[in-house]
């Protein structure tokens, strides 16, 4: 198992060869396929991230499930009988809408950081960007599958049996990741040239969550549905909790998620092929 005094020593080793100038204007295919070449340093960048963040903690990356848990139970109650909703139905609706928001959340919070949280490594060596939305992949992707216990221990606790459309959830979920890997790159390049996107960002995040069907039901706005269906981030949800309970009408936002994924992936291309040799010059 690599450690991090060998990621050292390759790093050494790149500015030995003369590798550390900046990132250069190259291909998306180039940068992408250098990237993925360096998916072990990107794995294990990410779990640093999450080690420090949990450093000196007993449980560790476990508080994601008890942070999501407590969350799922407390809303739940409340919410629950404000709506007038049965549990055996509201929570699992909860609990699948709030982990799958996490998700798609964590991603739109930290986009504007994904190079700026970087700079120690992208100022003395050459790497890929990718590799660093490739980081951003993974370290959320870990506090998801954290997050999604909660999900089968609701399901479990209120006898919810998912169907065999049960696993659309996973190419939900896998387009979700994959338009946060283009999210990290041109909201990291934002980011970096406008540092006031990121307090934006997480400023309008609540306002976002409350206007997105996490804890409410899109059926009840009646004429107003167009709220929802306009709002790109329902969409986002619905292909991770649509298929876990069983929603039939999954055409719309698959198609939504999809052509969202491409316009981000294509977004990450230009930025990357158009400013990608000034990031340094930025941070």
């Amino acid at each position: 198992m690599s450690t991090h005094a060998d990621y050292a020593a390759r790093a050494k080793e790149d500015a030995a060869s003369g590798e550390t100038d900046a990132p250069s204007g190259r291909s998306f295919a180039e940068d992408i396929a250098d990237g993925f070449s360096r998916a072990d340093l990107a794995w294990h960048l990410a779990n640093l991230d999450l080690r420090n963040r949990n450093r000196h903690s007993r449980i560790g990356r476990g508080w994601f499930a008890i942070t999501q848990a407590i969350g799922v139970a407390g809303i739940g109650t409340v919410y629950g009988k404000v709506f007038g909703l049965p549990l055996d139905v509201f929570i699992p609706y909860l609990a699948s809408g709030l982990v799958a928001w996490a998700l798609i959340a964590g991603f739109i919070g930290e986009a504007t950081g994904t190079f700026v949280a970087s700079a120690p490594y992208l100022t003395q060596m050459r790497l890929p960007l990718s590799l660093f939305a490739l980081r951003a992949v993974f370290r959320n992707a870990v506090q998801f599958s954290f997050r999604a216990t909660v999900v089968v221990a609701a399901f479990a606790l209120f006898g919810h049996v998912p169907g065999p459309e049960a696993l659309l959830a996973l190419p939900g979920v896998l387009l979700v990741l994959a338009s946060g890997a283009g999210l990290a790159l041109v909201g990291g390049m934002l980011g970096a040239r406008f540092r006031d996107l990121g307090p934006f960002v997480t400023a309008i995040l609540p306002f976002l969550f409350l206007i997105t069907p996490i804890i409410w039901m899109a059926d009840r706005l009646g004429d107003a549905r167009w709220i929802v269906v306009y709002n790109p981030l329902y969409h986002y949800v619905k292909v991770v909790r649509g298929p876990l309970l069983g929603h039939d009408d999954l055409v719309t936002s698959f198609a939504v998620v999809s052509a969202s994924t491409v316009l981000l992936l294509a977004g990450g291309a230009a930025v990357l092929r158009a400013v990608g040799r000034r990031i340094v010059f930025w941070l």
